[in-house]
């Protein structure tokens, strides 16, 4: 299922990992990466052809990081966060210098176009993450679309993703399904949040080889203390 050693080795680390354990790497071990979150330099070259998607933009570090990353050259960026706050926030720092080359949406990312409520609401030190799930409730205050209805039109111009991160507190594989028109045709490189389920490791990557055989599977973690950092790239 992985493409390396590495992922291979990590993988059947995190399996046997104990939550009650301290850490999952001890002081002193090698085990977890040191790079980018995200943009791995040693699985991903960027150029300024970029068409980058953000599924969870939330404060905007990884928008920030992406555009320092290829020195803010690039196509465009489509970034999704559906917390109304942090979306306002997002759009007052992102569309005065960039409006031209990006798209903000408060929309929820799933597997179908409908609705979507909050499941789960969690208060961190510098805000709130909220979890959610499709649902058929109209009142619903959020609207969920999926990738391939919400760039959908943009398949045949310069929009067309070329990678896309996911981390949206547990609806990474909804997203996946939502984008399988895209992972199909267009095979962009993928970087997803691993951890907030426990399975993640083992169904991400099949739901993706399900939907494109062609692409392949590595597993990254890059903090020692605990795996609130392991990615599941596939290229």
């Amino acid at each position: 299922m992985f493409a390396d050693r590495e992922s291979h080795a990590l993988y059947q680390r995190l399996k046997m990992y104990n939550r009650k354990a301290p850490r999952l790497f001890k002081r002193g071990e090698k085990g977890w990466s040191v790079g980018d979150t995200y943009f791995d330099k040693s699985l991903i070259t960027l150029t300024d052809e970029e068409v980058y998607v953000d599924v969870g933009a939330n404060q905007g570090n990884t928008l920030r990081d992406f555009i320092t990353a290829v020195d803010g050259k690039f196509k465009y960026i489509f970034a999704f966060e559906p917390q109304s706050t942090l979306c306002d926030k997002l759009e007052a720092e992102f569309y005065p210098n960039l409006s031209p080359k990006i798209h903000i949406s408060s929309n929820v990312v799933g597997s179908q176009v409908g609705f979507a409520k909050v499941k789960k609401r969690a208060k961190y030190p510098d805000g709130i993450d909220q979890q959610y799930e499709e649902c058929y409730e109209e009142q619903s205050t959020h609207i969920c679309t999926t990738l391939d209805a919400a760039i959908g039109t943009t398949w045949n111009d310069d929009r067309r993703p070329t990678l896309i991160k996911m981390d949206v507190e547990g609806m990474e594989r909804e997203v996946i399904i939502g984008a399988t028109k895209i992972l199909e045709m267009f095979k962009p490189r993928l970087a997803i949040a691993a951890y907030h389920r426990r399975d993640d490791i083992d169904e991400i990557p099949k739901l993706i080889l399900g939907i494109n055989p062609e692409y392949r599977i590595y597993l990254r973690h890059y903090e020692r203390e605990e795996p609130h950092s392991t990615i599941i790239y596939a290229v």
